[in-house]
Order: structure tokens, then sequence, then C-alpha cells
């Protein structure tokens, strides 16, 4: 199992930073999964944390990216807003025609399966993407 933690400023940055991250991590791991799509689908979550969690400009997000003994992969990305209203039509919605594909819609496009948790203590939350690999591990 291969792990990591980092922190994101909450920028216009910040997505472009996770694909960076997280393609560069998946890459030295030799993760048997689609890296291209799995570096989208964290720079998804991490853009929509900074669009929707009400974090202060120049905040951080702590990210965490893990690849399980199945080889499936998880990304977390943790802000500090504990609650995520709507969150079952968020990761339900579709475009109408017309409409341009975004946030966790596209992380369902690409396979992720997207969960969230609360922090106990009220602190934050967790949206989490469980993405499976593309080859199966022997």
């Amino acid at each position: 199992m291969y792990c990591w933690r980092g922190t994101l400023e909450a920028n216009a940055l910040a997505g472009g930073n996770a694909r960076l991250r997280i393609r560069t991590r998946l890459t030295v791991w030799n993760w048997c999964g689609d890296i291209e799509q799995a570096s989208q689908i964290a720079a998804l979550l991490v853009e929509n944390a900074v669009r929707h969690s009400g974090i202060p400009r120049y905040g951080r997000l702590r990210i965490c990216l893990a690849v399980l003994g199945t080889n499936e992969l998880t990304v977390d990305v943790m802000d500090p807003h504990p609650h995520f209203p709507g969150f079952e039509e968020a990761v339900m919605w579709e475009p109408r025609p017309g409409e341009t594909p975004r946030g966790l819609y596209l992380a369902r496009c690409y396979g992720a399966q997207v969960t969230y948790r609360s922090a106990e203590d009220g602190s934050g939350k967790t949206v989490q993407a469980l993405i499976k690999p593309t080859v199966e591990s022997a």
C-alpha cells in the first residue's frame, strides 16, 4: 500500500496543482489504473472544495492519496466546512442538453465512486473518490 498526504493552497490554481501532484505520485508508484483520469478526478474534488466549502482565500486544503491492497485508489480532500448540503443531488446531477458537464458529475463519469463524511468533532469534512484500477491486481 502507498500513501501520500499533502496540502494545497485554496486558490484558482489548486485543481491544476492537485492534478500535477497526483499524476506524479501515481506515475512513480506505477499504479495500474488510468493515471490521467485519476489526476483529473483529484483536480475536480479540489476545485469543488475551493468553490463550495467556504474556505478562506489562501487557506489550505488537505489531500490524501492512497493505493489500497486491492490496487484501488482513494483520493481524500479535507476542508474545514463540516457539512455538504445537497450532496446526493450534486453527485447525481446530470447536465441538460447544452450545459457543460462539471464537478462531481465528471468525477462519476471518470469512474469514481464519491462519498463524504463529516469529522466527528465538527472540524470539517472529507470528500473521497474511490477509483478502481484498469488492470486487475495479481
